[in-house]
């Protein structure tokens, strides 16, 4: 149900940006009118878009390990359901127990780090981020029938907090680490990429799942995305060098609330 949901609002994403594509057009045309350079290509932007990640070691690193945490999420995302019925088949309220769970680790991690008004080591959440989610992941695919039910919430509160983390550390890290004028624009290849993921994802998830069973994919992709965030926090230096501060300061206020500000460029 939520991919249909999710394949519409992609179609008429497609629309709209087929729309704009026509009024930078009409934009180009009037630049060439009256003189100007003309404007940046779409291609030429989004080469220059990657060499800017790829200039900066924080930022691509960064992008690597949110995109694998976005990805152990949503191949399991869908097979939930299919958890939760395999080990309560005769409770099937635990799902929705299990989706507030998790909701309320994230939200909880959220009013924890807005009271860091800045993030000095990288590796640090990020690597932390990745590893719980991958852990609790795991902790799920190694439960058996009738287990007790505190223990799936808790695995849940585990990912919950660990999404939380690496969705606000990411958006941080974006803003500081981006070329001046760049953040837009990164933040979109970013959304783009996440958006490939929500499509393809799923589906290879349920796939997997009918090949091999739904708690030996949990257990693979919790152990790969714990161990991937194992590795950023035992090689911290090596992957995102000593950590600096950002060329942008937060001010004043919670590392969220600096957030929706939005970039200083």
């Amino acid at each position: 149900m939520s991919f249909a949901i999710y394949a519409v609002f992609l179609l008429i994403s497609v629309g709209i940006l087929l729309l704009v594509r026509h009024i930078d057009r009409e934009d180009s045309n009037r630049f060439l009118e009256n003189g100007d350079v003309e404007p940046e290509t779409y291609w030429k932007s989004w080469r220059s878009n990657w060499r800017s990640i790829f200039q900066s070691k924080p930022l691509w690193v960064s992008f690597t390990f949110s995109l694998i945490a976005f990805l152990a999420i949503q191949l399991i995302d869908a097979q939930f359901v299919v958890l939760t019925r395999e080990l309560f088949p005769l409770h099937p309220s635990i799902f929705g127990w299990l989706i507030s769970v998790v909701g309320l680790g994230a939200v909880t991690i959220l009013l924890f780090l807005n009271r860091l008004t800045e993030i000095k080591r990288y590796s640090l959440f990020l690597g932390s981020a990745v590893f719980l989610i991958g852990s609790g992941i795991f902790a799920m695919g190694m439960m058996w029938m009738d287990t007790e039910i505190w223990m799936i919430l808790l695995a849940g509160l585990i990912i919950g907090v660990g999404t939380g983390i690496f969705s606000v550390v990411f958006s941080y890290i974006l803003q500081v680490e981006s070329p001046e004028g760049k953040v837009g624009q990164l933040s979109g290849m970013y959304e783009s990429l996440t958006g490939i993921i929500l499509i393809v994802a799923p589906v290879t998830g349920g796939f997997l799942v009918q090949l091999f069973g739904v708690f030996t994919i949990f257990q693979v992709v919790g152990a790969v995305t714990f161990g991937i965030g194992l590795i950023g926090l035992v090689f911290q230096k090596w992957l995102w060098g000593s950590w600096r501060r950002g060329r942008r300061k937060n001010g004043k206020g919670g590392l969220i609330k600096n957030l929706t500000k939005g970039p200083s460029c």
